[in-house]
């Protein structure tokens, strides 16, 4: 079984991979290259932490409840001042232009750490109208202020998910949205004999649903729903829905290959979110990297 660190190394050797493969993502891949490294080694180490286990209730599963709503998924006593501190240099170190910013939240959060704590405990999903409040409030850009809440609320909740990987798999869950979160997915991952798994852009936790039925607004007629696909691509698509106009971009995963972290997977077909987005089409979930 692969340890932490080699999954590390693995994550690294697929950047550079990539790196060289695709030469014109080199700023994007330079850029979240240390975030999404960082993102990784807490992930593991939460799940590896997690010591309380919850008890989904099926009956909530099976009426579309995600665990969010069921339980505190941000305890008080979580590590949030270690991993902000892990997290603002990552993203000084990718994206210089934001470096006052996480020196000024560092700051911030060395001083008063029950600041970071209550902006969690207080909402478990924010808005983005308490993002640009906050921001005012601290004077920092809002996009640096989202930025880092977003990433660590991405860290603890995919601890969650991962340490509790198997009481939420036994789950019935027929929902487009995450059963852990409620996030939308971000990719689609099309496995052995055409299987589909949703992957969540927020907790990373995947689960199967239909293949025709749009996950967004769960929509499913064949005229409204279509698979675009790019010339000299074979494993990558995108599902689009005309009633909502969102798209899922869809990859295929056969076989028993180790495959590549999902966040770097969104990354390098960047290329296929600037194409639906200049049809008319917006992502069902928003990343840093897909917003133009």
């Amino acid at each position: 079984m692969e340890n932490s660190d080699d999954r590390i190394n693995t994550l690294k050797e697929d950047m550079d991979r990539l790196l060289a493969e695709k030469p014109h993502l080199k700023a994007l891949i330079d850029a979240f290259r240390p975030v999404i490294i960082t993102q990784n080694v807490l992930q593991e180490k939460m799940a590896g932490n997690r010591v309380t286990t919850l008890s989904p209730d099926k009956l909530k599963s099976m009426g579309g409840i995600p665990l969010i709503k069921e339980h505190s998924l941000f305890p008080p006593d979580d590590p949030w001042q270690d991993v902000a501190f892990s997290v603002t240099p990552a993203i000084r170190e990718g994206f210089p232009h934001l470096a006052e910013d996480m020196d000024r939240l560092t700051e911030l959060f060395r001083q008063s750490p029950e600041k970071l704590n209550d902006y969690f405990l207080r909402s478990e999903s924010p808005d983005e109208s308490k993002i640009y409040e906050w921001a005012a409030n601290i004077q920092v850009q809002p996009a640096a202020l989202a930025f880092l809440i977003n990433t660590i609320k991405r860290i603890i909740l995919a601890g969650w998910a991962k340490g509790m990987a198997e009481e939420i798999v036994a789950l019935s869950w027929d929902k487009g949205y995450c059963p852990v979160c409620g996030s939308f997915p971000m990719l689609s991952f099309l496995r052995d004999k055409g299987q589909q798994w949703l992957h969540c852009s927020c907790c990373h936790h995947e689960w199967t649903y239909r293949r025709l039925q749009c996950p967004y607004c769960e929509h499913e007629t064949p005229e409204d729903t279509t698979y675009l696909y790019v010339e000299g691509d074979k494993e990558s698509s995108a599902f689009l829905c005309d009633k909502c106009k969102k798209y899922l971009i869809t990859v295929s995963r056969t076989g028993n290959l180790q495959e590549m972290d999902p966040d770097l997977t969104a990354i390098s077909l960047v290329h296929l979110d600037v194409i639906l987005q200049e049809k008319g089409f917006s992502p069902m979930a928003e990343r840093e990297w897909n917003q133009f």
